[in-house]
């Protein structure tokens, strides 16, 4: 971790990541697998465990902004407006 700081303020400092993957795709819900495949081409060190999570899904479901969607491939969708 940067200087000492906890999982959850390096995801506050770098939520706009996120916002950038799903906004990259235009479109109102976007899967996990499309989100990945565009953080590691926008950020290349991304990693969850950066954030404190062991997965992508659960990154998205601590950003208050997103929903998750559960069906044969989990999407996400944004909640609200920035």
């Amino acid at each position: 971790m940067e200087s000492g700081e906890s999982p959850d303020s390096i995801l506050s400092k770098e939520a706009h990541i996120f916002d950038e993957a799903f906004d990259f795709y235009e479109k109102a819900s976007v899967t996990f697998s499309e989100l990945g495949f565009i953080l590691k081409k926008i950020h290349p060190r991304y990693k969850p465990r950066r954030y404190g999570c062991k997965t992508l899904k659960a990154i998205y479901e601590k950003l208050d902004k997103y929903e998750i969607i559960e069906t044969k491939q989990s999407v996400v969708r944004r909640t609200q407006e920035r």
